[in-house]
């Protein structure tokens, strides 16, 4: 399938303009989203949050109206992409407008939560204990609210909407493919991110959900200072509208108004072309060297703290999606733990720790020639695991919540690079690749104790291409 061929002529005129209005709502939706969150600290991260609700009424309220201008600027980047996004397709156009106000509206609602919950901490100070628990019950069903509006909006709609406004910028060319296809790769990590915390696998707020929420926010700002600088390309809407080709894109690209994470994937599979990096699915096995990084105590374990060495097994699926670019998708069987050496403070005796779990990398790959670098997150199920000692310490390790136990869920992210060489000189459409990379846990993988992976892989593979490399 080719990919779409537009005329690209310089921003001029109303396109600079709107290109300079849209990028200024841009940046006053980051900003005012950012401060008024920060605002709303007195109740969202204070334990005793009905006094102090009470006491910092006035930062809450600027917090609330911080949030209104933040909708305001939010319908008002949907208001002006839309006429650019219609000119590709209505279908389109309709389903960024539908979710990007689906956005603002959780956004409100959560917003008009920490009001009511300013109300609530009147009453109690006014009341005294004497109706304390109610309002305590009222209060924390309010912070739920909240907490769920965030991660139902500015994390998992934002995935849903700004997937579809950078999969038209990355077909139009209304800014540099590259930049649209950062927007979809931040698409991705902030749906999944809002997918996780959900299932309380990435708590809000947590490390982890920062670093996957950090790629769509810096997208929005080199957009945002993109659109300012340069204003929407114009495109010769006459160009290539009755290829069949172009046609053909148009109805592989509507899935991803009605559908999850899993739509982006089939839209990002059908924007592979003749110029694009290549696309496989490949078989790994991997050489892997697996340790535990124990938090707080890591500084009284580390002369304990041995490595252990394996295997890993599974497959890997590439998407090219520029002759630069390109997503990784992996599911691996691998073995995660670490061997703590006889007289450390935790377990005393000589201890070994196997975890076996299925692991789900999804990279960003940059391609330099044969030369590549790849990063992104990971999430991974524990099924089972052991405890191998010289002491009584030793069995089946037990998941659940209770202390001592071990999570199912895990995630953190990998960074690496590689290299790939031509398998045979006669067959240059056979290659063969280097793999080494680089694994660092974000979620502790127990309870009581907190064991955080660290894994270090090197794999040698062989692929064949769908389509051809340049």
């Amino acid at each position: 399938m080719e990919h779409v061929i537009t005329k690209r002529h310089p921003a001029a005129g109303k396109d600079r303009m709107n290109g300079k209005l849209t990028g200024a709502f841009f940046i006053l939706a980051t900003v005012t989203a950012i401060i008024g969150m920060k605002l709303y600290d007195p109740i969202l991260i204070t334990g005793d949050f009905l006094l102090s609700g009470a006491a910092n009424r006035s930062q809450i309220i600027l917090g609330g109206i911080l949030e209104l201008m933040l909708f305001v600027s939010m319908a008002a980047t949907a208001i002006m992409l839309f006429p650019y996004l219609r000119k590709f397709d209505g279908r389109f156009a309709l389903g960024y407008l539908v979710f990007r106000l689906t956005e603002g509206l959780l956004i409100l609602i959560g917003m008009i939560s920490m009001l009511a919950l300013v109300t609530i901490s009147e009453s109690f100070v006014a009341g005294g204990e004497a109706q304390g628990e109610s309002y305590r019950a009222v209060g924390i069903a309010l912070k739920a609210i909240h907490d769920w509006t965030f991660i139902l909006g500015p994390c998992f709609v934002l995935g849903i909407n700004t997937s579809i406004y950078s999969y038209v910028f990355y077909r139009t060319r209304l800014v540099p493919r590259s930049l649209a296809a950062m927007g979809l790769v931040g698409a991705v990590l902030i749906l999944a991110s809002g997918t996780l915390a959900m299932f309380d696998l990435v708590p809000l707020f947590s490390t982890g959900a920062i670093l996957m929420a950090l790629p769509v926010a810096l997208y929005e700002m080199i957009l945002a200072g993109w659109l300012i600088a340069k204003g929407f390309a114009v495109i010769d809407e006459n160009v290539n509208q009755d290829n069949p080709s172009v046609q053909g894109q148009k109805e592989v690209g509507r899935a991803v108004v009605g559908k999850s994470i899993l739509a982006i994937f089939i839209v990002l599979a059908a924007s592979i072309g003749s110029n694009a990096q290549t696309s496989y699915v490949t078989l790994v096995v991997n050489t892997t060297g697996v340790n535990l990084n124990y938090g707080d105590m890591n500084g009284q374990l580390g002369s304990f703290n041995k490595s252990l060495r394996g295997l890993r097994a599974g497959v890997s699926v590439q998407a090219g999606i520029t002759d630069r670019f390109s997503l990784v998708g992996e599911v691996y069987y691998a073995m995660k733990g670490g061997t703590l050496n006889a007289g450390n403070a935790l377990t005393l005796g000589k201890t070994t720790l196997k975890l076996y779990s299925a692991e789900m990398p999804l990279l960003a790959r940059f391609h330099f020639g044969r030369f590549y670098v790849n990063s992104g997150p990971y999430v991974s199920y524990l099924f089972s695991g052991k405890t191998e000692s010289d002491g009584p310490d030793g069995g089946s390790v037990s998941f659940g919540s209770q202390p001592g136990g071990f999570r199912r869920f895990e995630m953190g992210v990998q960074a690496g690079v590689g290299y790939v060489f031509d398998w045979k000189k006669k067959n240059k459409n056979k290659k063969l690749a280097i793999d080494i990379r680089y694994g660092h846990g974000l979620t502790s993988l127990s309870n009581e104790v907190q064991r955080y992976n660290r894994m270090l892989s090197i794999s040698v593979y062989v692929f064949k291409p769908f389509n051809r490399t340049h």
